[in-house]
């Protein structure tokens, strides 16, 4: 009992330690090729309750992204990203450890059922930094067919990973010590720390989410065994295009043991994404792909053409220099004289 009580405070502290300032746009960093305009000053704080203990968000977004994606107060959001490249796909992407996983969806994730079609290629990616979640525009490449390239951010929501369990109406005993486990679980998750997020003109507490995040890492890092395959179950929510859709992400034996690369080197890595049990579909509704419903940005309701049209740097937090430096190709410089500029060169 001891080295339980050890271990649960031990995760209380590492759980609560951050600042307990709002976020502002302070932490971010310009890439773009002529240098970065002045960093704007950070929003007014918003009044928080003083008598209850809270973290601000581990996140340096700001606080207009804060309240437009309540999501990205916590641990475990999620964003869908329609890009427009060599050829157009969506982008998955799931926060975990600092970073986004990612993956590359052809057909997106609507329109998938067991009537049509049951599986969907999801190629995973290369790690994405925390502040690209957020990123809307072109960039300034055009293909031969004259189509623009660019980004439009599709929809932002927080994820939850569930059990793949094959008998969960059962009552044999094997099923019945799984479902302990799971409100064993379940109990430890209301253990993660409050998180206050702004939500219009006040402020409101959520989960931090670090419980799903613990979760989703297990998932990744889970040892396979030769000939068998990975799944993640997962469900994605709050999102205003997607919400309460559930998916299975799966790496078949094959993909898991021949690894391919790309011709930049990178090692690319074919999972699967398909529907869980008792999930029939999910249509694209009314309007389809191109429709106003789905076929807008979700943070400024322009289509993927306008979006692509209009040129737009990418911005990244200051805290992800070290890591994300040289991200995407470009090498960038820090000014130690000036503080809020940036010099960007392309790499020779």
């Amino acid at each position: 009992m001891w080295t339980l009580h050890k271990l649960k405070s031990s995760k209380r502290s590492r759980s609560t330690a951050g600042v307990d300032s709002p976020p502002s746009d302070l932490g971010r960093e310009s890439h773009n090729g002529e240098g970065v305009d002045d960093i704007p000053a950070p929003a007014p704080s918003l009044p928080l309750p003083p008598s209850q203990p809270h973290i601000a968000s581990p996140w340096d977004f700001s606080q207009e992204e804060l309240r437009m994606f309540p999501a990205l107060c916590k641990r475990n959001f999620w964003c869908v990203q329609r890009h427009q490249a060599r050829a157009l796909h969506y982008d998955l992407r799931m926060q975990l450890d600092g970073t986004t996983f990612s993956w590359a969806i052809p057909r997106g994730l609507l329109g998938i059922s067991k009537t049509g079609e049951r599986n969907r290629l999801a190629v995973e990616t290369t790690l994405h930094p925390i502040s690209y979640t957020t990123y809307e525009g072109g960039d300034g490449r055009v293909l031969p067919s004259g189509e623009r390239c660019g980004t439009l951010l599709w929809d932002v929501g927080t994820y939850t990973i569930d059990y793949p369990w094959k008998n969960h109406d059962s009552d044999s005993e094997d099923e019945k010590r799984r479902r302990r486990k799971r409100r064993r679980e379940g109990s430890e998750g209301s253990d993660d720390p409050q998180v206050y997020c702004p939500l219009g003109a006040t402020a409101h507490t959520c989960r931090l989410g670090q419980h799903e995040e613990d979760k989703f890492r297990m998932a990744m890092q889970r040892p396979v065994r030769l000939g068998k395959s990975r799944s993640i179950h997962f469900t994605l929510k709050g999102g205003k295009k997607l919400d309460n859709h559930s998916y299975i992400l799966i790496q078949s034996p094959q993909n898991a043991m021949n690894k391919k690369f790309s011709s930049t080197g990178r090692q690319k890595v074919n999972w699967f994404i398909s529907l869980p049990r008792g999930v029939q579909g999910y249509a694209w509704g009314e309007g389809g792909e191109e429709g106003d419903e789905h076929g807008r940005s979700v943070k400024t309701g322009r289509t993927l053409r306008e979006v692509c049209a209009a040129r737009e740097r990418i911005v990244t937090f200051q805290s992800e220099q070290e890591r994300f430096g040289g991200w995407a190709g470009d090498v960038i410089e820090v000014d130690p004289g000036v503080t809020d500029r940036v010099k960007r060169r392309r790499s020779s």
